[in-house]
C-alpha cells in the first residue's frame, strides 16, 4: 500500500460565462467558492487575461498569460515595436512577497486555472 503524500490541488470548475472573456464580479457561486483559499490563479488567453483582468488584482499571486491576435492592442500595449502574436507574460506575487516580507513560509496548497 502507498502512502499518499499531500500536494497541491488543482480545481477545474465551470466559469458559467459564454464568452472568451471571464468578469469575475460576475461569478457563479460555486466558483467563488472553490477559489476561497487559493494560492494561486492562473488567467489564459487574451480575452480573459488581457481584455478583462489585466490590471484586476486578486488576493493570491495571478499569473495572465495571452498571445496578442490583433495589432491594434499590440500597438496599444507595447507602442510602435509591437507586432501580431506578441505575447504577455504578467505575474504578480502578491501573497509571496507579503509571506516573505513577514518571514513565513507558505506551501502552495490550491491551484485555479481560467483556461
Amino acid at each position: 500500500m502507498h502512502a499518499q503524500v499531500p500536494g497541491p490541488k488543482l480545481y477545474i470548475v465551470h466559469n458559467g460565462q459564454g464568452s472568451p472573456c471571464l468578469d469575475f464580479r460576475r461569478v457563479p457561486d460555486l466558483l467563488a467558492e472553490a477559489c476561497s483559499g487559493t494560492d494561486l490563479i492562473i488567467i489564459e488567453g487574451m480575452g480573459r487575461a488581457i481584455h478583462t483582468n489585466l490590471n484586476a488584482s486578486f488576493l493570491c499571486d495571478s499569473l495572465k498569460l495571452a498571445m496578442i491576435k490583433t495589432e491594434r492592442l499590440s500597438t496599444k500595449l507595447f507602442g510602435p515595436h509591437g507586432s501580431l502574436y506578441d505575447c504577455v507574460c504578467k505575474a504578480v506575487a502578491h501573497r509571496i512577497l507579503h509571506a516573505w516580507a513577514a518571514g513565513m513560509k507558505l506551501g502552495l496548497k490550491s491551484l485555479f486555472i481560467a483556461l
